[in-house]
């Protein structure tokens, strides 16, 4: 907060900054929580430093305000079919992992895409690659999931999820296969036979002995 008044200050020019009507803008504070159990921390700044009952309203104070995603209805958070009710919205649906929910949120999405302009959508595409897509998508794709949500479409943008999907099955796959290796090795068997049994390659598995 400090830093952003700062950077205000900063960026105004001395003649503006010593007339009587400037102000500094206002900074509300929002935290957005995703976790599974409840949040608890206070939500008055001045209950993290000492002895703040001995200063009254003479120190630094302000609270949060807190968006709890997993415990706000879906028509709460899409009420206005903004960006950031988009962004909550798929924020909340991730945590249930379930390609369905995935699905049915971004075919809302493109349905809505109507209400966002166009560098919203290349902003919430982009960031739906990197947080939700853990950056699987590649730049021409991304750019075809910006074209089909301006039009209105959906197909992209599932089959971006479906690749995710599909990678992180493929990435678990790989993992359980190397585990099984593994404990072929210690037991000794022939490498052949253990590539025959895991599926991994001789490299791969010469690899795993070394």
């Amino acid at each position: 907060m400090v830093n952003l008044l700062d950077d205000v200050f900063k960026n105004t020019t001395e003649e503006v900054r010593e007339r009587k009507e400037f102000k500094l803008p206002a900074i509300v504070t929002i935290v957005l929580y995703n976790g599974e159990g409840n949040l608890t921390p206070v939500q008055s700044f001045k209950e993290y430093t000492a002895n703040y009952g001995d200063f009254g309203d003479n120190i630094i104070d302000f609270k949060y305000l807190l968006f709890d995603l997993n415990r706000q209805s879906e028509e709460d958070i899409l009420t206005t079919h903004k960006l950031l009710d988009f962004v909550f919205d798929v924020d909340l649906k991730r945590n249930l992992h379930s390609t369905e929910d995935f699905h049915r949120v971004t075919q809302k999405l493109a349905g809505l895409s109507h209400e966002l302009t166009e560098d919203d959508v290349k902003t919430f595409i982009s960031w739906f690659n990197r947080a939700i897509l853990k950056g699987s998508v590649d730049e021409k794709l991304e750019k075809e999931a910006v074209a089909a949500f301006v039009k209105g479409e959906v197909k992209p943008m599932s089959y971006a999820v479906d690749r995710l999907i599909e990678k992180e099955r493929k990435e678990e796959s790989n993992i359980q296969a190397i585990l099984f290796a593994k404990k072929l090795l210690k037991r000794g068997r022939p490498i052949e036979e253990i590539a025959e049994d895991s599926g991994l390659t001789r490299d791969e598995i010469e690899k795993l002995r070394a």
